[in-house]
């Protein structure tokens, strides 16, 4: 699952305010499920498979 930066930004802003719903088997027997404050539960970030776009090249870190 990801969610945008906006989507992001904005659980932060709203911490308690925000939820997020999750919907598993869509195609078949749906299970919703509400996260409350999930910028608050995140225990780690993990870069998707563009990280290479954004990275810094590096032969730019060569002296």
């Amino acid at each position: 699952m990801t969610v945008s930066s906006n989507q992001f930004r904005m659980a932060q802003r709203k911490q308690e305010n925000y939820w997020l719903y999750v919907i598993e088997h869509l195609e078949g027997d749906a299970t919703v499920h509400a996260i409350q404050n999930p910028a608050g539960r995140i225990t780690s970030f993990v870069f998707d498979g563009s990280w290479k776009d954004n990275a810094a090249r590096e032969s730019a870190f060569e002296a």
